[in-house]
């Protein structure tokens, strides 16, 4: 075998063995799905580093002495490395951009609007949808909040089921932070041109009584939750506001 064969093979074949270690105690065991994603690419990039350096050496004069090649060699892997970290980073953001773009929602003047990336606040659920949020009033302490979701779907669903495990969820929340809670049977609604779900729920400890209105249906792609949050004193008020925007979904 000449030369920079052999080099390519075994720095490729080391590198390939101590990155592999590395992956196994950062991410668990080879049967788990993020440990065999991760050899995969650590496979490509070591033969990938191990073929661009071989080609490179077998053109050189003086023939590369080992040194040399081991230093060239861990300098195309990280080049590699940087490469492909950026090509994800970037995927990732084309994602986002997707997630943050799947709504297409018509706002009353007056309030202040956040695009936010997940399909709640729990970073589990970051990749799996998109949410605008529009506030009424000081952000700080809005009188108003509505808020209509997207959650990413690939089929279809059984919205009665979705709907009670929701809003169950909601109330349940609330109850847990000390609050009594009374809620109502779900009414035919829509958000957007899409039929739904909908039901209240009023949340009060002491003078301070929050209404929340819970609202959702299926697009073809998501599983579309709308909320209307207010004090009582507010909630009335923007009624029509909330109905409005909900009409406006795509």
């Amino acid at each position: 075998m000449k030369t920079h064969l052999r080099q390519a093979l075994v720095c490729s074949v080391a590198a390939f063995a101590a990155t592999v270690c590395v992956a196994f105690a950062a991410l668990g065991p080879p049967s788990t799905d993020r440990a065999g994603e991760a050899v995969g690419r650590l496979l490509a990039l070591t033969a990938t580093a191990g073929i661009a350096s071989g080609w490179i050496a077998a053109r050189a004069t003086p023939k590369w002495s080992w040194f040399k090649f081991v230093i060239v060699y861990a300098a195309i892997c990280v080049a590699l490395l940087v490469i492909t970290a950026y090509g994800r980073n970037a995927r990732a953001g084309e994602r986002q951009a997707e997630a943050s773009s799947s709504l297409s929602i018509a706002w009353p003047s007056g309030w202040i609007v956040q695009h936010l990336a997940g399909a709640s606040s729990d970073p589990a659920d970051h990749d799996l949808g998109s949410r605008e949020r529009g506030l009424l009033g000081d952000p700080a302490a809005p009188s108003a909040v509505i808020e209509i979701g997207c959650v990413r779907i690939d089929k279809a669903m059984h919205l009665a089921d979705e709907f009670t495990q929701i809003y169950r969820g909601a109330v349940d929340g609330y109850r847990r932070q000390g609050l009594a809670v009374t809620d109502a049977r779900a009414a035919p609604t829509r958000i957007g041109v899409h039929e739904g779900l909908g039901a209240v729920l009023h949340a009060k400890r002491d003078a301070v009584e929050l209404i929340q209105n819970y609202s959702l249906a299926q697009s073809s792609t998501c599983l579309l939750v709308a909320t209307l949050t207010a004090r009582r004193e507010a909630f009335s008020a923007n009624l029509d506001a909330y109905a409005a925007v909900k009409a406006s979904v795509r």
